[in-house]
């Protein structure tokens, strides 16, 4: 049964290539587009089930079963209903990157301020080592002078 889902989710896809790439939209929407994969993945489901199982009651039941979740998807995704062209899908991308920039700003500051503080820190703590290794070495300097 799972294999006769598979092949008939493939099967779904490559009729609803065509049309998605027709209107250049992830999902050009219409009844075409809503029941050709579906009617095909029912027979495609049917037959691969069939041949698997040899059993019409076993067939039946996963081309039913297989109807059922297809038909959920179809109605919860609207199927039928055009999607956003890419264009629309680009800005509101877009939308979502300004918010997101603008949400978290507080943070990101925030943030850079505590690398460069740290970088700081890192720097003079360097710097102080080297100086008191320097110090050390004319120390020892003069004293065996």
């Amino acid at each position: 049964m799972v294999i006769s889902y598979i092949v008939s989710e493939i099967v779904g896809a490559i009729i609803a290539r065509p049309m998605v790439l027709k209107e250049g939209r992830s999902n050009p929407g219409g009844v075409p587009f809503a029941v050709l994969p579906f009617t095909a993945g029912l027979v495609i489901s049917f037959v691969a089930s069939y041949a698997l199982t040899g059993s019409m009651h076993d067939s039946l039941l996963a081309a039913s079963l297989i109807a059922v979740c297809n038909g959920a998807e179809i109605f919860w995704l609207k199927l039928w209903e055009k999607g956003p062209t890419p264009e629309e899908e680009q800005a509101r991308f877009s939308e979502f990157k300004a918010m997101t920039k603008e949400h978290f700003a507080d943070d990101v500051a925030q943030i850079k301020s505590r690398a460069r503080d740290k970088a700081r820190e890192k720097y003079f703590r360097k710097k102080a080592r080297q100086e008191a290794k320097s110090n050390q070495r004319n120390y020892q300097s003069d004293e065996n002078s």
